[in-house]
């Protein structure tokens, strides 16, 4: 339908319209390449939500490891403060990837062994020096991610994101809604639209729209 009815039925509502369909990285690189050029009339372009969503695989840049944390006595020794170093504590857990010490929560104890079982805001960075803990994971397959493309290379190039069926996109750690603030934070104005208010879905139009309206949402 994205690829299809709408293009058409665009066309033969406004003629003059330019359509362009987003299939491929290759048709947001031509985006990007006159990204600088002044529209000579309205444009519209066309990117099917499964098609958007797309990314690379991840995996934690974190090791599950030892590590060896040293422990210090601190005294005053004529009028000066000393540290003494008293032992070495090993301890097993993931290690940050910058430093190699634990990964700790705010506690202070070793993170659990499932922490990284999916990318959540909590294990995005090493809360002690801020490394990012996650990485692309080149053994899988490599794909495209044109949200997020379109969110760091085409801010501002759109005027207005349109989005239907919005009360699909409310998911807070879904693709789908990941790729509805990333789009919506890169364009200065945004439409959703949805037939569906009724059985539940209307909470979920509301998420969508809270989502759509707060860039900080986008990765």
């Amino acid at each position: 339908m994205v690829y299809g009815k709408w293009p058409r039925e665009l066309r033969a509502v406004v003629p003059a319209a330019r359509v362009v369909l987003l299939r491929r990285g290759a048709d947001l690189l031509k985006l990007w390449h006159r990204r600088h050029e002044a529209a000579r009339g309205p444009e519209w372009y066309f990117l099917a939500r499964d098609t958007a969503k797309l990314g690379y695989f991840r995996r934690p840049g974190a090791t599950w490891g030892e590590a060896r944390t040293p422990r210090w006595a601190e005294a005053e020794v004529e009028g000066l403060a000393r540290r003494t170093l008293i032992g070495i504590e090993r301890e097993t857990g993931w290690r940050c990837p910058d430093r190699g010490a634990l990964l700790r929560d705010r506690d202070g104890n070793p993170v659990p062994r499932d922490w990284f079982d999916a990318p959540r805001a909590d294990n995005a960075a090493c809360p002690g020096c801020g490394t990012r803990l996650w990485q692309a994971d080149r053994s899988r397959i490599r794909r495209f991610a044109p949200a997020k493309f379109i969110h760091r290379r085409l801010r501002g190039f759109v005027d207005v994101a349109v989005f239907d069926e919005i009360h699909q996109l409310g998911g807070h750690q879904t693709a789908a809604g990941v790729t509805l603030g990333s789009l919506a934070a890169a364009c200065p104005y945004v439409m959703g639209f949805t037939g569906t208010l009724l059985n539940g879905y209307r909470g979920r139009s509301n998420r969508g729209k809270r989502r759509g309206q707060d860039p900080s949402t986008a990765p």
